[in-house]
């Protein structure tokens, strides 16, 4: 729904100090017609708010130099073409009326020499409007519009803007604007911004020497040649914080997108550069520069997008699912137009990314639209680099229509590893061969596809039996296992994603007879109410069961249980249930391992 609006457009490109200020920026470029010869554009973007600024000049004075030595090739006369009004407000917004720019081309065709260095056309003028706040001193500040040309003789067009510049935006919005540009030979574009350049042969008291006499301040010179120099910030503002806010300017330097938060009302000056090249050499450059202003839209209210995008990180394995809703809503009832972008979908999918991609779209709605995000992710599309997806959600208020971004960031991390199998030990009867392993309670479910169990006979070659398919799984029981052969048995184990864990150790059928043998080495008096025994450890011992029996000088025939040690690890361990000061006592201790399997008893001490 739209709001019918008149704002008062503050600070808008405005003339302070006399009939010279009034550019706003502009670009130059050039299109090859035949041989060496190009049809020129200038480009300006006059403010045209004060009645009493300076119109555009009727006629100005372009140098072309060649790259090489600064040398002067050519000066050309060229008169003002068209001029044309530029929109300020968004789609069936009524105009503010205190916001004016217009359009100014000066069109010519030139004939070049041939200068295998290249060529740049050159034009200044001054000066910039006062109120811009990001350069010291702006009111004396001139503009230089300058423009690199590759070798006449290629026969080499210049890249092309593709729409006019960013006139003014919203305080506490979010904006993305294009500084895009197409090529018509094809070449490649490199965006990036740059400081604005200030040159230094203008003044305000010869605001245009570089036109002819009729201009205001013209004096018939051909422009100077480079080197140009900056402009100076003014405090706080640098190319790294060009307008403030919380979300610094800058620009994707693939497709030219120029993005900002500002929160702070006034007039900014920005520039951007796009570098051409063929096959990797460089060509050539074009540059737009720009005056901008930030206003309060009070009028309208930026729409809102739903927490599960606003700065969410979300971090997943390869093979889940990763899936929500992305709501937006407009608290003032306007029509809303809800895009993405990111490099986990089929049409813009980050490099080396297969599918499956994921699934979401494009919506519009009024009030309020929604749509779904999911993707299914696949083993193999882990990587150590964050994926992004951004969602744009832009109303249609007046006197401009706002945005809101949301970004998320989603971590695919590789599948855990399945750790190596612990085969503890192996117990023959008459139902078959049982092994039993450790638990591991580590492994994830979702992402184990079990323990595959090989097995050999009398020493012939591996092959696979069986899958121990949970990781609580303790045992396998062999049931195909022939009787009186010896059979070996190993454990590897495999995750949701193929990666294959190292082997575990092998036990044959032979080993359930071979439980080794506790070695104690000692059974010593603590004090009168504690005996201390002591034996050797050994790897599996954690596993298994330690049994220790004692017995008395006064009864040297009966042994008894006095204490059974599961799951211990310690290889001591102390009786408190003694009376040294009056009698002697023997201990001996038997291992059953996990399977029961015991080899008897050790020596007594």
């Amino acid at each position: 729904m739209k709001h019918a609006c008149l704002i008062l457009l503050l600070l808008l490109l405005r003339p302070d100090y006399g009939t010279a200020y009034h550019i706003a920026g502009g670009e130059l470029t050039t299109t090859w017609i035949s041989g060496n010869t190009y049809q020129m554009r200038l480009t300006l973007y006059r403010d045209c708010t004060n009645p009493n600024a300076a119109y555009f000049d009727p006629t100005i004075i372009i140098a072309a130099y060649a790259r090489n030595g600064n040398v002067l090739l050519d000066t050309f006369h060229v008169d003002l073409s068209t001029v044309i009004p530029l929109s300020l407000s968004g789609p069936n917004c009524a105009t503010p009326p205190s916001g004016c720019m217009e359009q100014g081309d000066y069109i010519r065709s030139i004939s070049l020499p041939t200068q295998s260095g290249g060529i740049y056309l050159v034009w200044e003028r001054c000066c910039r409007n006062s109120a811009v706040l990001n350069i010291n001193q702006a009111a004396l500040t001139p503009m230089v519009f300058l423009h690199d040309m590759a070798d006449p003789a290629l026969q080499n067009s210049s890249p092309q803007f593709t729409s006019a510049p960013l006139p003014y935006t919203c305080v506490n919005s979010f904006f993305r604007f294009p500084f895009t540009a197409t090529d018509p030979d094809g070449d490649s574009l490199v965006y990036a911004l740059t400081p604005p350049i200030a040159g230094g042969y203008t003044s305000q008291n010869t605001p245009n020497p570089f036109s002819p006499p009729v201009s205001p301040g013209g004096q018939n010179l051909p422009p100077e040649p480079a080197p140009y120099a900056l402009i100076n910030w003014a405090p706080p503002f640098s190319i790294s914080n060009v307008c403030g806010g919380s979300i610094p300017m800058s620009i994707n330097q693939t497709s030219g997108l120029v993005e900002a938060f500002p929160t702070a009302p006034g007039l900014y000056a920005m520039a951007v550069d796009v570098y051409e090249y063929r096959n990797g050499v460089y060509l050539g450059m074009v540059r737009r520069e720009i005056e901008f202003t930030v206003i309060p839209c009070n009028n309208n209210t930026i729409p809102n997008l739903n927490s599960v995008v606003q700065n969410a990180n979300y971090d997943i394995y390869a093979s889940d699912t990763l899936s929500f809703t992305v709501t937006a809503t407009d608290p003032d009832g306007d029509s809303l137009y809800l895009s993405y972008t990111g490099d986990v979908f089929q049409n813009s999918p980050a490099p080396g990314l297969g599918p499956p991609y994921a699934l979401t779209n494009d919506t519009s709605g009024i009030a309020s639209v929604q749509v779904p995000f999911y993707w299914k992710t696949a083993c193999g599309q882990e990587r150590d680099s964050l994926y992004k997806v951004f969602y744009q959600v832009s109303d249609n208020g007046c006197p401009l229509p706002l945005t809101s971004l949301g970004e998320i960031t989603i971590r695919v991390r590789q599948v855990p590893d399945i750790p190596t199998p612990n085969l503890l030990c192996i117990t023959v009867n008459s139902s078959g061969i049982t092994l039993t392993k450790s638990v591991e309670n580590s492994i994830l479910p979702r992402y184990f596809t079990g323990y595959t169990v090989y097995r050999n006979t009398n020493g012939g070659a591996y092959s696979a039996i069986g899958l121990i398919s949970s990781p609580s799984q303790s045992t396998y029981t062999d049931g195909t296992a022939i009787a009186g052969a010896e059979h070996c048995y190993y454990l590897v184990g495999s995750n949701s994603c193929g990666k294959q864990s190292a082997p575990s150790d092998t036990l044959c059928s032979s080993d359930a007879f071979d439980v080794p043998l506790v070695d104690l080495q000692v059974a010593t008096v603590l004090d009168d109410r504690r005996a201390l025994i002591r034996w050797n450890p050994f790897p599996d011992g954690p596993f298994g069961t330690y049994i220790i029996e004692r017995k008395t000088e006064k009864t040297p025939l009966t042994w008894s249980t006095v204490a059974r040690l599961n799951a211990y690890s310690p290889n001591e361990w102390i009786d408190s249930d003694v009376r040294c000061e009056s009698e002697s006592y023997c201990y001996r201790i038997r291992y059953e391992d996990a399977c029961g399997n015991s080899a008897g008893y050790s020596r007594e001490a």
